[in-house]
């Protein structure tokens, strides 16, 4: 019976570490999510940030989501997402293939560079 129960709670938390958001499609969803949302604050917090000596981080961030939330609303939004595929570069990349729809009915396909900062898959916003 013990070991039932050992199997169980085993099980359990390998199926919670499988949902995890701190993977690179996790994050990425996660990205989506708050832009369909509008929560572009919450966005841009899924974004690595190479420090800049002049700016902190919580500015470049702020500019981000003012500047994406400003650009997405002028297309009608985010109004739909999906996530094809992740393909692992190495321990430290790996890139996001994802299809979007804007409120405007434009669609398009992205391929989101995502780098693992210390132990959190962050997505690189300068990546093309």
């Amino acid at each position: 019976m013990r070991k039932i129960v050992c199997l169980w709670i085993a099980a359990a938390l390998f199926c919670l570490a499988g949902c995890s958001k701190n993977t690179p499609k996790g994050v990425v969803d996660k990205y989506y999510s708050d832009l369909q949302h509008k929560n572009y604050e919450a966005a841009v917090q899924n974004f690595v940030i190479m420090k800049d000596s002049e700016t902190s981080q919580e500015e470049m961030l702020a500019s981000f989501a003012d500047k994406l939330g400003k650009s997405l609303e002028e297309e009608g939004g985010l109004k739909s997402y999906k996530i094809l595929r992740d393909s692992i570069c190495n321990d430290s990349v790996a890139v996001v293939f994802t299809q979007f729809t804007k409120g405007n009915g434009e669609s398009a396909d992205a391929d989101i560079r995502v780098v693992l900062e210390g132990e959190t898959w962050k997505i690189d916003p300068l990546s093309k």
